[in-house]
């Protein structure tokens, strides 16, 4: 049997060789950007920062799809699902391996933003600590700054909860998908396959939205109760259902998806 940590290294690599491909690009974004300033003569000292945290919005939108696409293709790829090893492991290794390449993404565009806020370290400094001056405590309102950090910390893990719980779906539509391609008149069809990819599409996202509309409520009582806490139970109730959704997809890979030669 291949172990898990060895699953999950070959996995981390392919994805990180994508990521260092759109690396490349933001890099050369960002230079051309900055380059193109300088030469219209427009270039202000917070725009290096600026330009830098504009691209990494992208880079960050682009590598969730690519590496979504890269998750999917592995669950019918010959070459992984005749690895020795269990279903569990390889969507376990699959999904950490994704979240490992978003992290390793995460660190890089940190890198990229402290560089270019060393460019003017001195305003960039000015204006965070004028942000920290008028975040004294005000009764009713949740602006201390202990309550500023929860809520920011709160609001990095939902935002990681929600790329997990995003992938999950994405899965689930797939593997769905392909275990219900079988039963069709011709599997080969593309007319069939998209008619049956937007039944599943919508049929799923319904009955998320059931389930997700709750997680709503409590970020309408978040603002209303000036309470960051919930945050973290939003965080929590996602990660619930992304679990469920995982449950299930391990049982379609077991049992009902086939490979098909990718």
């Amino acid at each position: 049997m291949t172990s898990f940590g060895a699953l999950t290294n070959a996995l981390t690599r392919r994805k990180i060789q994508v990521i260092n491909h759109l690396l490349v690009l933001d890099i050369i974004a960002i230079l051309l950007t900055i380059l193109y300033a300088v030469y219209q003569g427009d270039l202000s000292a917070a725009d290096p920062l600026i330009y830098t945290m504009s691209y990494s919005l992208v880079v960050f939108f682009v590598a969730f799809i690519l590496i979504a696409r890269h998750n999917e293709r592995i669950f019918v790829n010959d070459s992984y699902r005749l690895v020795p090893t269990s279903d569990t492991g390889l969507y376990s290794a699959n999904l950490l391996s994704a979240f490992i390449s978003m992290i390793y993404l995460g660190v890089t565009q940190i890198i990229f933003s402290m560089i270019a806020a060393a460019m003017n370290f001195q305003q960039v400094m000015t204006t965070l600590g004028q942000a920290f001056e008028h975040s004294s405590p005000t009764p009713g309102s949740m602006n201390s700054r202990s309550e500023i950090i929860g809520a920011l910390i709160g609001l990095v893990i939902l935002m990681i909860v929600s790329t997990i719980f995003a992938w999950a779906s994405i899965s689930l539509i797939h593997l769905t998908t392909s275990a219900l391609t079988a039963f069709l008149p011709d599997s080969r069809s593309r007319l069939y396959r998209f008619i049956l990819y937007v039944v599943v599409i919508a049929a799923i996202l319904y009955i998320l939205g059931k389930i997700v509309n709750p997680i709503g409520d409590i970020f309408y009582g978040m603002v209303n109760d000036n309470s960051y806490y919930q945050i973290y139970l939003s965080s929590l109730a996602l990660l619930v259902v992304a679990g469920l959704e995982s449950a299930v997809n391990v049982y379609l890979l077991r049992n009902w998806v086939e490979t098909t030669n990718w």
